[in-house]
């Protein structure tokens, strides 16, 4: 491609209306799902935007210090369902803040299952443990309010009664940061580097569940200082482990944009956060 024309317009709707009626040939789409441009030709190409939804736990409330008890909390909740119905399937499931990529994620550990049989057969031994619980939830987020709803009709089905709380940004806000809640629909902006040690490292500053493991704080350090793929492999296969038993939240999704482009253009387009465009010297305008 020799030459790019900047077409400038005024905000999100409009840069989709120009892309509609095919004045532009690209668009940045924050939530693409299927079928959302009709019939219009396109080729869509995804990537990550360090987005990271969680349904967190406050360790330091009732039983939520039990890691049992947080296991079978995570086992109820069918987290494919939630991606495909809250997220329109703009995500992927996601255990870690980690960008999905090769060697980022141990192959062999296997996330959390939707395994609403094991949570009930916890219950049945501790009846005890098997109180309402309370779902916080920002009210001004649609997909999170969507996938309370669903964590709670999960939970229900394995025979737990769920209160949702739906509060405003700045009371949810304030209540995260104070500990005032149960379970929260929680979400990250992860920065650029160092995502592992902001969410889960004991002095990280969204950690806001009240996690501290050492062992946890070593391997997020190794992985983050490690210059060599096979060793950061290697310790993010064992903080994996450890997060599967040691549950400190459930990982629920990691958002996607998609760069959405004009059939009429072909070739490799290589989006990222940091170059949506990238790649785009490489393509070719067809039927000119």
């Amino acid at each position: 491609m020799e030459k790019v024309s900047i077409v400038i317009v005024p905000d999100a709707q409009a840069q989709k209306e120009y892309f509609q009626s095919q004045e532009i040939d690209f668009y940045n789409d924050e939530q693409y799902y299927d079928k959302k441009y009709g019939k219009l030709g396109i080729n869509v190409y995804d990537y990550f935007n360090y987005s990271f939804d969680i349904l967190a736990f406050n360790l330091g409330k009732g039983s939520f210090a039990d890691e049992a008890f947080r296991n079978a909390m995570a086992s109820a909740v069918d987290r494919q369902k939630i991606a495909d119905e809250a997220y329109m399937g703009a995500v992927e499931v996601a255990d870690m803040p980690l960008i999905p990529k090769s060697g980022s994620k141990d192959k062999k550990s296997s996330a959390y299952k939707y395994a609403p049989e094991s949570t009930k057969a916890y219950f049945k031994k501790n009846p005890d443990k098997k109180v309402v619980i309370s779902l916080l939830v920002n009210s001004e987020n649609e997909q999170r309010v969507k996938a309370a709803s669903l964590i709670k009709k999960n939970l229900a089905d394995a025979g737990l009664e769920i209160e949702i709380v739906e509060k405003p940004w700045e009371e949810y806000s304030q209540d995260l940061k104070s500990g005032n809640y149960e379970m929260a629909l929680a979400g990250y902006k992860l920065p650029a580097t160092g995502q592992l040690g902001y969410v889960i490292g004991t002095q990280g500053g969204g950690n806001f569940m009240g996690f501290s493991d050492p062992n946890a704080d070593i391997l997020i350090s190794g992985i983050e200082n490690s210059i060599a793929e096979s060793e950061k492999s290697e310790k993010t296969g064992k903080l994996q482990s450890l997060y599967n038993s040691k549950t400190p939240y459930l990982g629920l999704v990691m958002k996607k944009n998609s760069v959405v482009v004009n059939s009429r253009i072909s070739g490799a387009l290589r989006p990222s956060k940091f170059n949506v465009y990238s790649g785009i010297e490489d393509l070719v305008i067809e039927n000119q």
